[in-house]
């Protein structure tokens, strides 16, 4: 009975062995967790190169801005020569009396 016991004990762990992954199912296994690992690597490249892309936009809008506002204050502190003198306000309020206004 003892060696009827381990004759099977014996079978049952080859059996259990044999079930197990093939080194075909292991190689298997291992290319495609290299090329998942390769799809985010490249991914992760092109989110960069995007991230990179609207970063340049971003800094050469602002550079454009300053040029806008540097040539706009630059425009600005240039006086115009007008040949018509500044006119006063046509009414004036009356010193003293409120609501009262002069012509």
């Amino acid at each position: 009975m003892k060696k009827a016991i381990l004759i099977l004990s014996l079978f049952g762990i080859t059996f259990l062995i044999a079930c197990g992954p093939s080194a075909k199912d292991k190689a298997a296994a291992e290319q495609a967790r290299l090329d998942s690992i390769a799809t985010v690597e490249a991914e992760q490249a092109t989110s960069d190169s995007i991230a990179a892309i609207e970063a340049a936009e971003a800094q050469a809008a602002r550079e454009d801005s300053l040029m806008q506002a540097a040539a706009a204050a630059a425009k600005a502190s240039v006086p115009k020569a007008s040949s018509a003198p500044a006119t006063p306000p046509k009414s004036a309020p009356v010193k003293g009396r409120p609501g009262a206004v002069r012509k």
